[in-house]
């Protein structure tokens, strides 16, 4: 079991992490070098406005199935941008207000745990809402996790868009499929930063719902990191939209982390 701690005692904590990161930039893993230019980063910082997510309802094709499997074919139709959504369309309700006065109720030294459910629509749940706090059971007892993200990040002099996916697969072993690491996410209380406003923290839930996303190795500073492959601009363009695609490199502050 693996688990990713948020909030007080975290090394470098979500959302905290942002002044440590304002002159950083993602490490290039240049495995494409074949090709002239890099096709896998490592992020470490994400922009809501330079940013996508995809959670659509239905299953995804298996890219190992063999033609006239049932999982050949992805099931439905995608929309002309590739179902793509802004990042704050995962919580049309989200009641902000609310949560910040529930965070401000919770003793100090309370930790809640969530874990990750993997299907078609992936989601961050309470793993013992009978022990959590009342509030944060009512108000958010599961975050909706995207099952991609697609986004622009600055790498070297130039607005790249890239992809990354969650794991919902499992893994195989000899013909079987086996389940996959579980994955928790604890939130320790009280939070070493309490949003002030709604939109800091919608801007918090929503860093705790890329977490599925972070990767098990820190880089040398030990920050978390993403791990993407570059997209090719015209599927970009269709998903986020070719007048929203920016080239602009004057960024305000990161989502993530």
């Amino acid at each position: 079991m693996r688990s990713r701690s948020l909030g007080l005692g975290l090394i470098l904590p979500l959302a905290l992490v942002l002044a440590a990161l304002s002159c950083s930039s993602p490490e290039v893993i240049e495995t494409g070098k074949e090709l002239g230019e890099p096709t896998s980063v490592r992020i470490t910082r994400l922009w809501p406005h330079l940013m996508r997510v995809r959670r659509p309802k239905t299953e995804a094709a298996d890219p190992t199935a063999k033609p006239g499997g049932s999982d050949y074919n992805t099931v439905g139709h995608l929309d002309s941008k590739f179902d793509c959504r802004k990042a704050e369309e995962l919580f049309p309700e989200f009641p902000a207000a609310k949560l910040r006065a529930c965070f401000l109720t919770i003793p100090p030294g309370t930790t809640v745990t969530y874990r990750f459910v993997r299907q078609a629509q992936p989601f961050l749940e309470i793993e013992d809402p009978e022990d959590a706090p009342a509030c944060m059971v009512e108000y958010l007892r599961t975050i909706p996790v995207p099952r991609e993200i697609i986004f622009q990040t600055p790498v070297k002099s130039n607005l790249d868009c890239y992809t990354a996916r969650v794991d919902l697969e499992s893994s195989e072993k000899f013909g079987i499929k086996m389940p996959i690491a579980r994955l928790d996410m604890a939130v320790r209380f009280p939070l070493r930063k309490l949003p002030t406003d709604d939109d800091a923290t919608l801007r918090l839930v929503q860093g705790w719902a890329l977490t599925p996303f972070f990767k098990d190795v820190r880089n040398a500073d030990g920050v978390p990191e993403v791990s993407a492959t570059l997209m090719p601009e015209r599927l970009c363009k269709k998903c986020m939209g070719e007048k929203t695609l920016s080239k602009d490199l004057e960024l305000e502050a990161p989502l993530w982390p």
